[in-house]
């Protein structure tokens, strides 16, 4: 496989955090991992998906729930959240995140996904 670049590119989105992928989920399942940028701006987001995902922080400070238990995280840190599992990510003021998505060789989709606005 030859040298790939993925230039950089603007965030967008309506209805669902600002983001993009570098590589895009293929519809019929995926075993390579799956990569997006997004951010929230004094937002939260929660969604339902069957594969793990680790969460990089760029940039601010996200709260992550699971299964009943928050944590913080700021930039530089690392999350894992675990397939099966619904994620509550909580941006007071700003956080912008790479994603990675495990396998999800099913292409099954994520469910219970809303954005609300932080008052």
């Amino acid at each position: 496989m030859p040298l790939v670049k993925y230039p950089a590119k603007p965030l967008e989105g309506e209805g669902e955090p600002k983001f993009y992928w570098v590589s895009p989920p293929n519809p019929q399942g995926w075993t390579d991992p799956v990569l997006s940028f997004w951010e929230l701006t004094a937002e939260s987001w929660t969604d339902h998906h069957v594969h793990i995902e680790w969460v990089y922080i760029v940039k601010g400070q996200l709260f992550i729930e699971v299964d009943g238990v928050e944590m913080e995280f700021n930039e530089g840190d690392v999350a894992l959240v675990p397939g099966g599992y619904t994620g509550y990510y909580k941006a007071p003021k700003y956080a912008k995140m790479l994603s990675i998505y495990g396998p999800n060789v099913e292409a099954i989709p994520a469910a219970n996904r809303l954005l609300t606005k932080l008052a």
